[in-house]
């Protein structure tokens, strides 16, 4: 049978899908996947040169890139908008052809002058750790089919499989993802999101993907989201490569993918071997965590002393690889293109030892090595870039951190990052007056360890910075922002509020502090990656901030609207005692349309905002049990020990009444009840029918606007949970199409206008034009809250505080009273104003105070 190179494509599979884009859902199969390459190869065949390739995740970027592994044009991968670290191709190497990602076209340079290409010479990729001295890895046709077919092999791809696009296609690991695929008949589906967006997950889902890829730094963020814990039928395996993964988290992985059905793979690899060298076996990836596997299939994986001599299981040498996969060399310069194959034998840099059962383990580097955002990064190669600038300078650190020790009076840092193309804010400028020289006249590299050491512990201390000089110091800022409020995290310049699923009181705090170093406001700010916000540092707002909707500010009016009701009380009784036909309280029945749907729409704002839908259900619980079910426990805690302060109405006076602060409602603290309960139910739609929640949701909405029964005992205030479903549903959708929503703003609230005048003489049975007019009459009122809420500044200061102040505002208002009393003060003007600052600030103060308390979080709902 004869046996496919992966850019020939099986025309036994070809009716099979080859591709499948996500955001479309168009499919591509083999046949017509083969009838584009084609196209793409007519296109090449003036004559044999170089094809520089953008990889970008579409069928005509890998359509184009098959055609020129066809057409024997060897390939230069590109990362897209890069600058080509190491240098671009084109300074280097003629090229004749280049595929244009804008157009989906093959360009031709007519002016390139003909190379001398060797005859096996496939793909040239720029090595990981090649900067100054612009490395390319020479590929040929042996080295990449062998390792496609190795690695499909050892992870049984099938052509049932399909695999996403969770990694630059420029990348080799990514590379290799899609050639193993092809080589076995199998899909790829094209997603341009990142792994830790819920818009690559439901895509992920709706194509029904056999397998995941990822880099350390995917697993630690997908492992704090909880998107790997969730139910996935289809998916058969996971692999990690790209770094090294703690053992732990590696014995997690795999037993979490033993109770889910699926088997963790760890992978070794290097650019120089096409990439793959090693893979752990799944069953032994718990007992051995720390071990990188044996040798793929076909190859040979061994431990060398310094004689070059095999060593024994356990003794600690350089690990050597052999194989049909090795590269036939590098490439610098033009000449080098034409050269044949070196020997298949590959130095790998890395110190291991492998043990008595015959797994390999990495125990250090050979040479000054770290991996930086998944790329293997050459110290001594910084340093030699820097000395052809003229510049000297110690290149020091460690994984995912670069230190540059120099005298320089200029930064160094940006062009770095940008000549390595990784994110800014793992490089780091050390400023010295004179480089450490040790005695014999060389660089003292401890002394610039623990002067990068230290700098490194300044930058985790040192306050953001509101004016900026370049985009960097933009990028640092930004990323500040986002560390000190999720110190756990892990965040890179790719990271955005989405993927981190933080909380309401998140999105409010992080937004202010992103205000306040210079970053405009704008509706997707939490949609946008740290580095994306930091361009956007002191440009103009997208929005005139006068018309801009503030759902931070709103929270906060609604805030100051039931502080004042309880400053005030109610008919009956209550706070100041008032008559019933008192102004005061027609005013506070005014607001009574929008105090709590305001709350209500709010939180299905940040239900959508943060996620929560796609959440597991174990980090939706916890959620809800920190941020409002323990927080809101506290303060009922204290609230009753001091009932008398705050109103005899709320006293206990047997065992039952204080059994039943478990399930009724107590005080003003029904509320996080009966958004517990709407938060449970909107979830278990999102659960219970995958298919269409949101039709679901707004059904429930509906039915519950028009729901007739009171529930009595009125367990966990299930009564308020119906009147308030349809404003979270609405908040919901708020989140969804708040775009759409700001751009037809001026047209809502004249609709709303008209909705209210309509339902006021509309007949309708049962009642239902009266629900549906306090429906509208209620948003109505919110949206003119939301618009206008930004306009006064005091409320940015008072949002962030905003749950915390209504859960022990109480306690401030009635403590106030009380001391007014007994000082025989008089005025109603006194007790109101006394009142609301008591209730406001005394909280925030408190909000302070407690923050010195080890478990502060779980008071402030944090």
């Amino acid at each position: 049978m004869k046996k496919y190179a992966f850019w020939e494509l099986n025309d036994a599979v070809g009716a099979h899908p080859a591709l499948l884009v996500a955001a479309t859902g168009q499919t591509i199969s083999y046949d017509q996947l083969r009838q584009l390459r084609d196209s793409f190869r007519s296109q090449m065949q003036e004559r044999r040169g170089l094809c520089v390739i953008e990889a970008v995740p579409t069928p005509e970027c890998i359509a184009a890139y098959l055609a020129a592994l066809a057409a024997e044009c060897p390939v230069i991968l590109r990362e897209p908008m890069s600058t080509d670290r190491g240098g671009r191709p084109a300074e280097i190497f003629p090229i004749l052809y280049r595929f244009d990602s804008a157009t989906s076209q093959i360009v031709s340079n007519t002016d390139a002058e003909d190379l001398a290409l060797h005859p096996d010479l496939r793909l040239l990729l720029s090595t990981s750790g090649s900067t100054g001295a612009s490395k390319f890895v020479r590929l040929s046709t042996k080295n990449l089919t062998s390792n496609a077919s190795a690695i499909a092999e050892y992870l049984g791809i099938t052509s049932d499989d399909r695999a996403p696009t969770s990694l630059p296609l420029s990348y080799s690991y990514g590379m290799s993802v899609l050639n193993s695929h092809l080589q076995a008949g199998a899909c790829i589906i094209l997603v341009d999101e990142s792994v830790v967006s819920t818009a690559f997950w439901r895509a992920f889902d709706t194509a029904k993907c056999t397998s995941f890829a990822g880099v350390p730094q995917s697993f630690y963020l997908l492992t704090r989201s909880g998107e790997l814990k969730r139910d996935r039928p289809s998916l058969r395996y996971v692999t990690q490569a790209g770094g090294k993964l703690q053992p732990d988290t590696v014995r997690n992985l795999s037993d979490l993918g033993k109770q889910s059905g699926w088997r963790f793979y760890v992978m070794y690899g290097q650019t120089e071997a096409a990439p793959r060298i090693a893979y752990l076996p799944p069953e032994l990836a718990s007992e051995h965590p720390d071990a990188i596997g044996r040798a793929i299939p076909g190859g040979k994986l061994w431990v060398a002393g310094p004689d070059g001599t095999e060593l024994p299981s356990g003794e600690n040498g350089e690990l050597i690889y052999e194989g049909p996969n090795v590269m036939m060399g590098y490439a610098m310069t033009p000449e080098d293109l034409s050269a044949g194959h070196g020997p298949p034998v590959l130095k790998t840099g890395d110190l291991g030892f492998v043990d008595e059962i015959g797994l390999f383990h990495i125990t250090g580097r050979a040479s000054r090595f770290l991996k930086l955002s998944g790329k293997r990064i050459s110290l001594d190669e910084v340093e030699t870039l820097l000395s052809r600038e003229g510049i000297q300078a110690i290149a020091v650190g460690e994984d995912d951190a670069l230190g540059l020790v120099h005298a320089n009076k200029t930064d160094l840092a940006s062009g770095m990052a940008t000549k390595l193309s990784i994110p800014a804010t793992f490089v780091h400028d050390i400023h010295v007056d004179k480089i450490p020289i040790n005695n014999n006249g060389k660089p003292d590299l401890p002394a610039a360890k623990a002067m990068f050491e230290s700098e490194l512990k300044k930058l985790s201390n040192a306050p953001t910075r509101s004016n900026f000089q370049t985009s960097e110091t933009a990028e640092k800022s930004v990323y500040e922002v986002f560390k000190r409020q999720f110190p756990d995290a892990t965040i890179t310049s790719q990271t955005s509020f989405e993927t981190l699923g933080g909380t309401s009181n998140d999105f409010i705090e992080v937004e202010l502090a992103l205000e306040s170093i210079g970053i405009p406001p704008s509706d997707s700010w939490h949609l946008n990656s740290i580095a994306d916000l930091a361009k956007r540092a002191g440009t103009v707002p997208e929005i005139s901030r006068r018309w801009m909707p503030d759902y931070a500010c709103a929270g906060a009016i609604g805030t100051l609207l039931v502080v004042l009701l309880h400053v005030i009380g109610l008919p009956g009784g209550g706070g100041l005692g008032l008559p019933d036909d008192s102004a005061w309280h027609a005013f506070n029945a005014f607001f009574d349309p929008l105090r709590m749907p305001l709350f209500a729409l709010l939180s299905g704002f940040s239900f959508y905002l943060a996620g929560t839908s796609d959440l597991p259900i174990a980090t939706m619980s916890g959620r809800i049990l920190r941020g409002l079910l323990v927080p809101a426990a506290i303060a009922i805690a204290v609230f009753a020990a001091f009932r008398h302060v705050a109103s005899p109405q709320f006293a206990f006076h047997s065992v039952s009444d204080v059994l039943a602060l478990l399930w009724l409602p107590y005080g003003h603290f029904w509320f996080v009840m009966s958004i517990i309960l709407i938060m449970m139910a909107s979830y278990a739609v999102f659960r219970l029918a995958p298919a269409k929640p949101e039709l679901f949701l707004i059904a429930i909405g509906l039915a519950f606007m028009t729901f007739p029964v009171e529930f009595d005992p009125n367990v966990w205030s299930i009564n308020a949970a119906i009147r308030l479903m349809p404003f979270f549903v609405t908040g919901y959708f708020y989140g969804k199409y708040s775009q759409q929503l700001h751009e037809y703003l001026r047209l809502i609230l004249p609709a709303a206008v008209i909705a209210v005048i309509a339902l006021t003489v509309i007949e309708l049975p049962g009642g239902l034009a009266g629900r549906f007019l306090d429906l509208t009459v209620s948003l109505a009122m919110i949206t003119v809250c939301i618009v206008c809420a930004g306009w006064l500044p005091l409320l940015k200061r008072l949002a962030p505080y905003a749950f915390f102040i209504y859960l022990w505002h109480v306690l401030g208002t009635s403590t106030m009273r009380r001391a007014l009393q007994f000082l025989d003060v008089e005025g109603l003007p006194i007790f109101v104003v006394a009142g609301m600052c008591a209730g406001v600030f005394l909280p925030i103060i408190a909000f302070h105070v407690v923050g010195y308390l080890p478990f502060a979080r779980y008071i402030r709902g944090k």
